[in-house]
């Protein structure tokens, strides 16, 4: 498995999923960003676990390439523009922003049914 096909962690950790789990990243090194939202969305996690957290993994939409539906769009985001503030714009800010109120939105109304 290559980076261009499986991920820059499979390229260099190839075969991880047959190993034993003693041989695997611990979460903190790959928090999906769904559980990661998760635990942003209740304090009590939060203050337990947050700090802990070392690598964010975006599984299925990556924000710096496409428009996401998925959350966590701001998060890298601000991250990002922290390091590069040249390219720093209100209307981009407003747009993830945007994305992540559409994220957060769709799984309120999921958890209201």
């Amino acid at each position: 498995m290559t980076a261009a096909t499986g991920g820059f962690l499979s390229a260099f950790f190839e075969g991880w999923w047959s190993m034993d789990a003693a041989h695997r990243l611990p979460a903190r090194y790959n928090m999906h960003h769904f559980v990661f939202q998760f635990m942003v969305a209740h304090p009590s996690l939060r203050r337990q676990f947050l700090r802990e957290v070392r690598v964010v993994h975006y599984t299925l939409q990556k924000p710096w390439l496409t428009p996401t539906v998925t959350g966590g769009s701001a998060m890298w985001w601000d991250r990002y523009l922290e390091r590069h503030p040249e390219r720093d714009r209100a209307w981009r800010r407003r747009v993830h922003a945007l994305e992540d109120w559409t994220f957060d939105s769709v799984v309120g109304a999921l958890g209201e049914g």
